[in-house]
């Protein structure tokens, strides 16, 4: 918001008030458990140059911190803007791509989730899960429907299916096994929506 509000950063008061422990970071990391899930802005047209460095600074520190951890089993990731989509409305997000994949060792990383498509796709690269989960309760982007067309192969099809909230759960080996529930919407005006599973996938352990 803070572009849209004409200048950068107008909002972060609004957002660190109601988000306390951030303290004041524009990116960081939580751990849950042995699982340890990188936080990054991928807010180009408010980030200054010199954030950006020092954004993609700290994520090669926290990768290598994570990888000489031995209590953490699994990195994950997460920003607003997908590096991949096939949304008529929006692109790949270079800045992403460029910023974050460039420096992330994906043999490092388990899986990336991202929002900013009003819609459900997860697609694989490198054996690591993409997934973009923008539901937020607003009207659906559309796809193109001949998948012919669409520039990633998405490793599962839920263009019709809006709000996808997950469920992680880990086995014995320390794999995350995911699985996210839809909102079919009713097919009449006096059926009601319900909530169904769909994509089931598996998010590697960090290596070893």
């Amino acid at each position: 918001m803070g572009s849209a509000l004409g200048a950068p950063h107008a909002a972060d008061g609004e957002f660190l008030r109601r988000f306390p422990r951030v303290g004041g970071n524009r990116w960081g990391s939580r751990d849950l458990g042995s699982a340890r899930i990188l936080l990054l802005d991928s807010n180009a047209r408010v980030l200054t140059r010199a954030e950006r460095v020092e954004q993609e600074s700290w994520l090669s520190s926290a990768l290598a911190a994570a990888d000489a951890d031995p209590n953490i089993g699994l990195v994950l990731a997460a920003w607003h803007h997908p590096p991949f989509t096939n949304t008529h409305k929006y692109g790949d997000d270079r800045f992403s791509a460029d910023s974050f994949l460039a420096l992330a060792p994906l043999a490092e990383v388990g899986a990336v989730f991202c929002g900013h498509v009003h819609g459900y796709e997860r697609f694989r690269a490198e054996s690591v899960s993409f997934v973009v989960s923008g539901g937020g309760g607003a009207a659906a982007h559309p796809f193109p429907r001949d998948h012919a067309r669409w520039r990633h192969t998405p490793a599962f099809d839920a263009t019709a299916l809006l709000a996808p909230p997950f469920r992680g759960d880990r086995d014995r080996g320390a794999l995350a096994r995911a699985v996210s529930h839809h909102l079919n919407l009713p097919a009449g005006p006096d059926a009601p929506p319900r909530w169904i599973e769909g994509d089931r996938f598996e998010i590697r352990p960090r290596q070893q």
